[in-house]
C-alpha cells in the first residue's frame, strides 16, 4: 500500500487561521437539504452531506492555494492538497456511521450514532481536538472526547460540542475568547466550558 505523504502547512499571516479571511470567519452556512439527505453543513467552500443510512458525502476545496493545489484535508477523501471535488464523493471510513455534521474553514466535525465525534482537516491551533496541530486528512475520532455528545458546531477554526449531559465542551483557536475557558489561549483537545453552569440542549458556532 503507498503511503500518505503529509504535506506541512505554512503558518497564517498575522496570526489568523488558515484559510479564514473576514468574510469566512463569521459563516457556517448552511445549504438547502440535498433529496435523500438526512443532514447537511457547508463552510464557504465545502459541504456535507449525511445520507439516511450514515454515508457521508463531500464536496468542495477550500481558499487555501499552494503550487496549483488546493487544501483539501478537510474533505476527509485521504489527500491534504489536490484539486477542487465538484461531486458529492462518498467517504470510505470503517466504523462511520454519521448522523450530523459541522464545517470550519479547515475542518470538518462528524457526529456518529454512538455519540462520538470525528474530525479531519488542518490542526493549526488545534480544532480537530486531537492533542496536537497535525493535518488528519481521513475522519478520525476525537479519543479524549469519552463522554456522549448530542450536537457539535464549527466555527473557522474552533470546534464545540454538548454532551448528553448538558456539558458544553470546546477547542480549537481562542485569540477572540470564543473557546470560553476565560482566556485567549488555542486548546488542542476538548476542554469542558466551566462557565456554562446550566445543562446545554444545542449549540451554533
Amino acid at each position: 500500500m503507498a503511503s500518505l505523504s503529509i504535506a506541512p502547512l505554512k503558518p497564517p499571516p498575522e496570526g489568523e487561521p488558515l484559510g479564514c479571511s473576514p468574510s469566512s470567519t463569521m459563516d457556517t452556512l448552511r445549504p438547502p437539504k440535498p433529496a435523500g439527505a438526512t443532514a447537511c453543513a457547508a463552510s464557504a467552500h465545502h459541504a456535507i452531506r449525511i445520507a439516511p443510512d450514515g454515508a457521508v458525502l463531500v464536496s468542495g476545496s477550500s481558499a487555501l492555494h499552494e503550487e496549483g493545489e488546493v487544501f483539501v484535508a478537510h474533505l476527509g477523501l485521504g489527500e491534504v492538497w489536490g484539486a477542487p471535488v465538484a461531486s458529492p464523493t462518498p467517504l470510505n471510513v470503517p466504523g462511520l456511521r454519521a448522523t450530523a455534521a459541522a464545517a470550519g474553514s479547515l475542518h470538518s466535525l462528524l457526529l456518529d450514532r454512538d455519540g462520538a465525534v470525528w474530525s479531519c482537516g488542518a490542526g493549526w491551533e488545534g480544532p480537530l481536538g486531537h492533542g496536537d496541530e497535525a493535518t488528519v486528512p481521513v475522519p478520525r475520532r476525537i479519543s479524549s472526547l469519552a463522554v456522549a455528545v448530542q450536537s457539535i458546531a464549527a466555527g473557522a477554526a474552533h470546534s464545540l460540542a454538548v454532551c448528553s449531559g448538558g456539558q458544553v465542551h470546546a477547542w480549537g483557536w481562542g485569540r477572540h475568547g470564543q473557546l470560553g475557558h476565560g482566556g485567549r489561549s488555542s486548546v488542542l483537545s476538548p476542554r469542558r466550558v466551566e462557565a456554562v453552569s446550566l445543562p446545554t440542549r444545542a449549540i451554533q458556532a
